[in-house]
């Protein structure tokens, strides 16, 4: 994704965030609103990868990310993180 301007990777994530699960969805667009004031390739580059997982697994990592694979374990906690301060 480097080639794309972080503007087009903000709204390429975005489409990709769209999940069957609300809460999912929640989750994560207040992460993104986040990188969307603030762009960081490193960040939306980690981000990426998450969503590109398979939802069920996304959800319950979500909820519970102590049962998340390491690589993901602090951005979880970012995005979770995230989503309290703005709720």
């Amino acid at each position: 994704m480097n080639h794309l301007s972080l503007s087009t990777q903000i709204k390429a994530i975005r489409l990709n965030c769209r999940r069957g699960n609300s809460e999912t969805e929640l989750l994560l667009q207040a992460y993104i609103d986040l990188l969307a004031e603030n762009p960081d390739p490193e960040a939306l580059r980690e981000l990426s990868t998450l969503v590109a997982e398979n939802d069920q697994d996304l959800f319950h990592w979500l909820m519970t990310p102590a049962e998340a694979p390491h690589q993901y374990q602090t951005l979880i906690e970012r995005i979770r993180q995230t989503y309290l301060k703005r709720a």
